[in-house]
């Protein structure tokens, strides 16, 4: 697996700089959870994928459609629902004519040590 430092020293690389003998705790709290967060949200991760049953959200109703339905708190990107059906996104909430559906995306709160 790859430490913290393996990947900050990588991306420093990959974008022209030379790697860091040594990354202080303030540097990795700046950068590494940063840009953790951002790119597990932004990309279709495999080891980063889960499948959760969503909960409906009783609480608001968007026209046009049947269910609204709370978001984890920890979704990055997402792949699809289950069953496959149309979708859209409202702030923290996903609206669907099915019901009951489960979400496959990535998760943005996995482990420090990604995958070599």
């Amino acid at each position: 697996m790859l430490s913290k430092q393996d990947i900050i020293n990588l991306a420093l690389v990959k974008v022209g700089n030379a790697p860091r003998a040594e990354i202080t705790d303030s540097y990795m709290l700046l950068m590494y959870d940063i840009g953790k967060k951002y790119l597990l949200g932004k990309h279709y991760w495999r080891f980063a994928k889960t499948i959760s049953q969503l909960a409906i959200n009783g609480d608001i109703t968007v026209t046009g459609w049947k269910y609204a339905y709370r978001l984890p708190t920890n979704v990055g990107c997402i792949f699809d629902v289950v069953p496959h059906a149309k979708y859209d996104i409202f702030g923290t909430n996903l609206v669907c004519d099915s019901n009951p559906i489960s979400l496959e995306y990535s998760m943005i709160d996995i482990p420090d040590s990604l995958p070599s």
